[in-house]
């Protein structure tokens, strides 16, 4: 068990457990004989497959302590987060992402702090959208992807040559409305005796909410 250490007019040490203080202290009041500048830890892990920014934030609910928030921000494959020397009181954990659309489960945790908390984890809700190029020739066809919400493009994916029926994939996306897009070098080129490359369908939008899959185009040509 992990103890904080408390000092007394600076020459006798107390040690108290994260949940056995000496009753009525308040933790933020130098006045007192042995102010406590803090008890307790929290520590969790964010799990993601991909490194997208996310901010974890702490806040007292109970209104009683200095700080308003507290932030630990990384952007990593499933990083660990903490906060040391957080008294004792109700708080609730809520993580963020500067990236748009980017969701959580849990949404947030609500704690009673009363002595050191592990395992406060949360999850990156992440997407992939899957499907193929059924064609009968041997183009090039690059499928791009689109976040209409706000972050544009997202990626795109060049099929291989000669491939008669291609998969193509994007992975790791957040939750949001998407617009994919299917395109060949042929139908830009006018000189090509293959300008009229056309799809069907010529565009897809989904609202990706879940792992979608059989986004699939045909590709045609006179």
């Amino acid at each position: 068990m992990k103890f904080l250490k408390l000092l007394l007019l600076g020459t006798l040490t107390i040690y108290y457990s994260c949940n056995n203080h000496p009753e009525n202290y308040n933790p933020f009041d130098a006045s007192e004989p042995g102010y406590l500048v803090g008890s307790c830890w929290i520590s969790g892990k964010v799990y993601q497959d991909y490194k997208y920014p996310v901010t974890v934030n702490l806040s007292n609910v109970d209104g009683l302590y200095a700080f308003d928030n507290l932030t630990y921000s990384e952007s990593n494959i499933n990083f660990s987060y903490g906060f040391d020397r957080i008294p004792e009181g109700n708080y609730i954990i809520t993580p963020t992402s500067s990236f748009d659309n980017i969701s959580f489960e849990p949404k947030s945790i609500s704690i009673l702090l009363k002595s050191n908390i592990i395992n406060q984890n949360f999850s990156v809700l992440l997407f992939s959208i899957k499907g193929r190029i059924i064609q009968y020739a041997n183009f090039h066809v690059t499928v791009t992807v689109s976040n209409i919400d706000g972050n544009g493009l997202i990626g795109s994916y060049l099929t291989g040559v000669g491939a008669i029926d291609y998969p193509y994939s994007f992975l790791h996306l957040p939750k949001g409305n998407y617009k994919i897009t299917p395109s060949s070098p042929y139908s830009t080129n006018l000189a090509s005796p293959y300008s009229n490359i056309s799809f069907t369908p010529t565009f897809r939008n989904i609202l990706l909410i879940s792992n979608m899959v059989n986004q699939n185009f045909t590709v045609s040509f006179p």
